[in-house]
């Protein structure tokens, strides 16, 4: 916590970072308290944890209630995939090398159970124990060399995500490689560019309209929509919010 609030005074300076961290104090406080005396409401599939209601989750210009498990920090987008993967895409069954980015606590079991693939967990950053240090931009894996990659709310915080797309494209191997993509989006017809880290917006260079497909599309892929929606009561169980859209892409064979 004292380290996040360092960040946020040296992003926000101090009226902004220390109302932040009394909203986010006041609200964990609520949520424990809630989770040690009320019956059990809610659970997290991604770790087993179960409680009264998972944590708020609060940022500079993002506030999403029940949303932040205690134990694993899944968001809802994190349970809807985790069981997506579990029950609609057969990863345990999928070979060869896999690439995942900025990888999360939330999701690390499902890669370990994938024991076929050869997973790679790849950041920018040292900080979620990755195997690979490497800019997006500029990948070190040679060419058509990629069964899976997974790249999960990564775009919106790159500087030129078409290039990060187009290194994406170049990785993965033609016909039978899949990746996976998903990123913000509105419901606005264009993308917004920012022109910068935008550090009032969780530090995103853009957030992506409805022409998303359209500019994954633009760099090579072949794109399949797909959108996941639990029945109402597991919904409300696993606190998904509703349907969670992305994107399964492939490089076609051009040879």
């Amino acid at each position: 916590m004292l380290s996040w609030y360092r960040s946020k005074l040296k992003e926000h300076g101090a009226p902004v970072a220390t109302r932040l961290l009394s909203q986010v104090v006041w609200a964990m406080v609520r949520t424990r308290v809630a989770n040690k005396f009320l019956p059990q409401k809610v659970a997290c599939p991604c770790c087993g944890w179960k409680g009264r209601r998972f944590y708020d989750f609060i940022e500079v210009g993002c506030r999403a209630l029940n949303a932040e498990c205690p134990q694993c920090n899944s968001h809802p987008r994190h349970r809807s995939l985790y069981l997506w993967l579990k029950s609609a895409f057969p990863l345990e069954s999928k070979s060869g090398v896999g690439l995942i980015f900025a990888p999360e606590k939330s999701l690390e079991s499902v890669w370990t159970q994938a024991t076929r693939l050869r997973v790679y967990r790849v950041d920018i950053e040292t900080a979620r124990g990755v195997d690979v240090l490497a800019d997006i931009q500029r990948l070190p894996f040679a060419t058509d060399s990629v069964d899976f990659i997974w790249c999960h709310h990564v775009l919106t915080q790159i500087e030129n995500d078409h290039l990060a797309m187009k290194e994406l494209y170049r990785v993965l191997r033609p016909r039978t490689g899949e990746l996976v993509l998903s990123a913000a989006t509105t419901d606005s017809p264009a993308t917004e560019e920012f022109g910068f880290a935008n550090k009032d917006l969780l530090g995103f260079w853009r957030i992506y309209g409805r022409d998303f497909a359209d500019r994954i599309a633009g760099n090579g892929f072949q794109v399949q929509a797909v959108r996941f929606e639990l029945p109402v009561e597991e919904s409300q169980r696993y606190a998904t919010a509703g349907a969670e859209e992305f994107y399964l892409c492939v490089k076609p064979d051009l040879s």
